[in-house]
């Protein structure tokens, strides 16, 4: 099974930015990735840097005999994760 999360999107992508997906990626997830994905900007980033960002959060674990309880549980530990990395 896999879930995918959009954490933020249109973010102005800085070196902050960068450097804060990099961090959330190497320390704050178990079972997932963060990952930074770039594309070309409109509005605010456009006159910035030219540059945007969105942040997704993915999630990939065998969905094999789980009964709906437990994949209810994952579903709401991975959106809880995405919240919390999308505060920060």
């Amino acid at each position: 099974m896999s879930l995918t999360q959009m954490v933020a999107w249109d973010l102005v992508l800085t070196k902050k930015i960068r450097d804060s997906v990099a961090e959330q990626s190497r320390c704050s997830t178990l079972l997932g990735s963060v990952a930074l994905l770039e594309k070309a900007a409109d509005g605010p980033a456009k006159r910035n840097s030219g540059k945007a960002a969105d942040v997704v959060l993915r999630y990939n674990f065998p969905g094999n005999g789980l009964n709906d309880d437990a994949l209810r549980t994952l579903e709401l530990m991975v959106l809880d994760k995405g919240a919390e990395i999308g505060a920060r």
